[in-house]
């Protein structure tokens, strides 16, 4: 018997097998992956050259070599399921070497700052080979200001924002300058499951995830007062059509260009302060986004459209391990004041759009709702999803992940900029 948990690992009893497969976000952005879509997110860490070190890539590689095993994922990659009776499933990579993962960018000579930006845009319209674990380290070491560029990539169907940055305390920055050596103890990769074993894994956790949908009908049907129930006004605003279309809604094709723009912490602190009223942080960064739009359809002679924006918010929870990976986020629709020409009535209408946000719960919700649906029918959840990842219901998606609090350490090289 199959005994499902909400990890996404499957136990059995009866059968040899402990799988952790995709969960349902996960799975959902590995299929989103296309000709001009790439699945992963990209971390850009820039940081002084490490002391004493002649070899950084040889050094990084070796680093992660003794780091792996704090997140187990970092040394798995996927294996599907035969007949998609199930989402693929994390296996060891019995090849795993991280030599295959922590690169060399050929420089080619000094790298200037805006030539630093073609990289990461060359790095981030290229694949993440689905033979091996999801992520990879590029090493740039040629900066002009003799610093060093780590450029890191991960696939978003193996960690989200929160995750991300997890795995990144975990193999690529330290809290302090000369961290202890982990222990190096040999790795034994589990032994990787042949499609017999992936079949009849599968069939079984597609039953158990029948099984207990049903017995959570069952439940709610006996005790109607305690199903939930997402606010119907909640729906109307994540699946309807906004009306006009945005001026970013446009073919895209497979290039990417990127740009990095600085700001202080500390001034978005002192607007937010001087504001009152109960603004945040994001309240603050989703009023200067607006002001930013505003001055660019300006300079393009276009007039400021209302624009809505997709705010991710991550479900994951303070108790969890440090090693856990997955995507446990969810989202709400705000509505931003572009044509707000005013920046303190600009920054109170996002405050009070985002207070109404939270105050009616859009965002766990949708992540309920969505989560019910998968299990009810997962034909019907993709059409309702591609309803709300419409360009029709969103202009664009404006994500807000906090860093690590304090200075970081790369092979005992200072963090500049994370």
């Amino acid at each position: 018997m199959l005994l499902p948990s909400p990890s996404g690992v499957e136990r059995c009893a009866g059968y040899r097998c402990s799988m952790d497969r995709l969960g349902r976000e996960d799975a959902r952005i590995l299929g989103l992956e296309s000709a001009t879509i790439a699945g992963h997110t990209c971390k850009v860490v820039l940081a002084e050259r490490p002391p004493d070190v002649a070899d950084v890539v040889a050094a990084m590689r070796a680093a992660v070599a003794a780091r792996a095993g704090r997140v187990p994922r970092v040394r798995q990659r996927l294996a599907s399921t035969p007949l998609r009776l199930a989402p693929p499933a994390w296996v060891d990579d019995p090849d795993f070497d991280p030599a295959r993962h922590v690169v060399a960018v050929p420089a080619g000579g000094v790298v200037s700052a805006a030539r630093l930006r073609e990289i990461v845009a060359e790095r981030f319209a290229t694949r993440l080979p689905r033979d091996r674990p999801l992520w990879r380290i590029d090493v740039v070491d040629a900066l002009e200001d003799g610093g060093i560029a780590y450029i890191m990539l991960i696939h978003h169907a193996m960690a989200d924002g929160v995750a991300a940055l997890r795995m990144g305390a975990a193999v690529l920055w330290d809290d302090e300058p000369d961290p202890p050596v982990p222990s190096t103890a040999p790795w034994v990769p589990a032994a990787a499951p042949g499609a017999p074993a992936l079949l009849v894994a599968g069939a079984r956790a597609r039953a158990a995830s029948t099984g207990a949908a049903m017995g959570r009908l069952v439940r709610d049907l006996r005790a109607p007062s305690h199903l939930r129930r997402p606010s119907p006004r909640v729906l109307v605003r994540a699946l309807r059509r906004r009306g006009a279309d945005s001026p970013l809604d446009a073919p895209i094709g497979g290039h990417r260009r990127v740009a990095f723009v600085h700001a202080s912490l500390g001034d978005f602190k002192r607007i937010r302060a001087a504001a009152g009223g109960g603004s945040t942080i994001n309240d603050v960064v989703l009023a200067a986004v607006a002001g930013a739009l505003r001055a660019w359809l300006s300079h393009r002679g276009i007039a400021a459209p209302r624009m809505t924006v997709k705010v991710p918010v991550s479900m994951h929870h303070g108790d969890e391990e440090p090693s856990a990976m997955g995507n446990r986020d969810s989202f709400f629709f705000a509505d931003l004041p572009v044509a707000e020409p005013d920046a303190g009535r600009c920054l109170a209408a996002v405050t009070g759009e985002t207070t109404r946000r939270k105050r009616e719960g859009d965002a766990d919700a949708l992540y309920l709702f969505f989560g019910d649906l998968a299990r009810v029918s997962r034909a019907v959840e993709r059409r309702v999803e591609r309803l709300a990842a419409s360009p029709h219901s969103f202009s664009l998606c404006v994500s807000n992940v906090p860093g690590p609090p304090g200075p970081r350490w790369i092979l005992g090289g200072g963090v500049r900029k994370l």
